[in-house]
């Protein structure tokens, strides 16, 4: 894990969740889940692949789940926001379309 002071460097994605109890952003080594009234950090999960030197992916947050997708890869990970644990992976396939 890098040095917290550098943990944002670049531009992450950021979320709130939990009724806005919950702050979630993806940086440059995993997901992290910060309390908003106390700032404290909650969960630090750590994310392999992430390409800090383009884009880290995307990510999004509602209720007390927070999904998130990395840059090139196929695979949506949905995250409990409350337990820090990873619920599923969900594979796409390019030729499908919503």
């Amino acid at each position: 894990m890098k040095d917290d002071r550098n943990w944002f460097s670049g531009f992450p994605s950021v979320a709130f969740a939990d009724d806005d109890h919950m702050v979630v952003a993806l940086g440059d080594a995993g997901v992290r889940i910060w309390e908003t009234a106390s700032g404290e950090l909650v969960h630090d999960i750590p994310v392999e692949g992430i390409n800090v030197e383009e884009t880290f992916g995307h990510l999004d947050a509602t209720g007390d789940l927070a999904v998130y997708c990395l840059r090139n890869q196929k695979t949506v990970h949905v995250l409990s926001v409350k337990t820090g644990k990873k619920i599923c992976k969900v594979g796409l396939n390019h030729s499908y379309v919503i």
